[in-house]
């Protein structure tokens, strides 16, 4: 494959930090082959409204064969350090790898590619007043933004860009000068696509300058999470059985302390997925409440799909948090992950299910134990490409109908029923 050039883009190095003082607070990104977006996110990290004395910022380089290791010589006014893993230790190992190196007393997980505006750090550190455990989630304002302009981007994604470009005449420009066109080629679509297609470099759409004005905010577009649970269950997550979901680890924050208290990330997880809700599980049963926050804005930057299939891995590492987590709430989350009831919905299923054992503690044990077997089950099947229709293989399924039937008739368990006959 003929090596992509990236066109425009040279890092600019600042002082180092004077004197040590006390760190307050550590951000950790992992990267693997990142750059140049992992140097724009440390670009927005500069822009902090909070002290640069009491930041550090530690990157861990997790084996990268691109430009990455150039950013070992980046000074930038925060405490800054960068580290090449030994060898590649995925997700759970490299953030274990920041952590163990932190020296800030609050941790902040932030995507080596997202972007974050000003007031993103302070933002976090206002819920950590004295020795308050929490952990804090940004991931309500949400949103993804095109900082590079990759040849090898979607035609949807082009297209996206395309509808975002034109409203700018700063970036109808800067595009049409980098891809040596007119400026009027840039506003037909079809020739736009044309020349990204048939370009050999990665074009660079934001710098430092830019960065520092916010302007990647006018390329951005709405991805928020779990929108409607917030609606629902508020920032505190109150009531809500699956508040470990926001422990999201593109943006979120805790104590170092209650990290070293409950263990660090479980290095068993490995490839794409769930290693970050199964450490946010182990800081929810422990005590540590975990909230939104709902001021912390972050952009992810758009790159091309990966053409690798992380389902079979998301599934495995799913098999994993079920082992570890017996609770009946970390099994029926598949449910959502599937997309077969939405997760305020699933908060409902639980509750019912609870309700279902508190009324008729052995009446309807069949139907709870099975319940909880099937969707224990789902991932597993999932993960090694099974047909879930042989799930059901022993299950005495005249029984479980005729059950369903007789709970509709008590009309306070149909959420639980509906989500039982989700799975027949």
């Amino acid at each position: 494959m003929k090596k992509i050039k990236i066109a425009g883009l040279v890092p600019k190095v600042r002082g180092k930090v004077g004197m040590i003082v006390n760190i307050e607070v550590s951000v950790i990104l992992i990267s693997y082959n990142k750059y140049p977006e992992n140097l724009f996110t440390l670009y927005s990290l500069e822009n902090q409204n909070y002290p640069k004395e009491k930041l550090e910022v530690l990157l861990i380089d997790d084996c990268s064969t691109d430009e990455t290791r150039s950013l070992k010589d980046y000074q930038p006014a925060f405490h800054f350090k960068y580290i090449k893993s030994p060898q590649q230790l995925g997700r759970a190992g490299a953030k274990n790898l920041g952590i163990r190196e932190a020296r800030g007393k609050v941790l902040i997980f932030l995507d080596a590619e997202v972007l974050v505006d000003a007031n993103f750090i302070s933002n976090h550190l206002k819920h950590f007043v004295g020795e308050k455990e929490v952990a804090v989630s940004g991931t309500a304002n949400h949103y993804s933004t095109y900082s590079i302009l990759y040849p090898q981007y979607s035609r949807r994604q082009i297209a996206q860009l395309h509808s975002l470009v034109i409203k700018e005449p700063l970036y109808i420009k800067q595009v049409a000068r980098m891809l040596k066109i007119p400026k009027e080629e840039v506003l037909n679509f079809k020739r736009f696509f044309k020349y990204v297609r048939r370009s050999q470099q990665k074009i660079p759409l934001l710098n430092k300058k830019t960065i520092k004005g916010e302007l990647y905010k006018k390329l951005a577009f709405p991805k928020p999470s779990f929108p409607r649970v917030l609606d629902e269950f508020g920032n505190n997550l109150t009531g809500y059985h699956f508040p470990w979901t926001f422990f999201i680890t593109r943006n979120v924050s805790v104590r170092k302390s209650s990290l070293e208290r409950v263990g660090l990330f479980n290095e068993e997880f490995r490839g794409w997925g769930y290693e970050d809700w199964e450490l946010g599980y182990r800081l929810f049963k422990n005590g540590v409440p975990i909230i939104e926050e709902g001021n912390i804005y972050s952009y992810h930057q758009e790159h091309p799909y990966s053409k690798e299939n992380r389902e079979r891995d998301k599934f495995k590492n799913y098999v994993k948090l079920v082992e570890i987590h017996s609770e009946i709430e970390a099994a029926t989350l598949i449910l959502g992950i599937l997309g077969k009831i939405s997760f305020e919905k699933l908060n409902k299923v639980i509750n019912e299910y609870y309700q279902l054992a508190s009324d008729f503690p052995h009446q309807y044990d069949y139907i709870r134990e099975t319940f909880n077997q099937v969707t224990r089950a789902i991932p597993q099947f999932l993960s090694q490409g099974r047909d879930l229709n042989s799930l059901y293989s022993g299950i005495d399924m005249k029984k479980i109908l005729s059950q369903l039937e007789e709970l509709k008739k008590y009309k306070k368990y149909d959420t639980f029923v509906k989500a039982f006959k989700l799975l027949l």
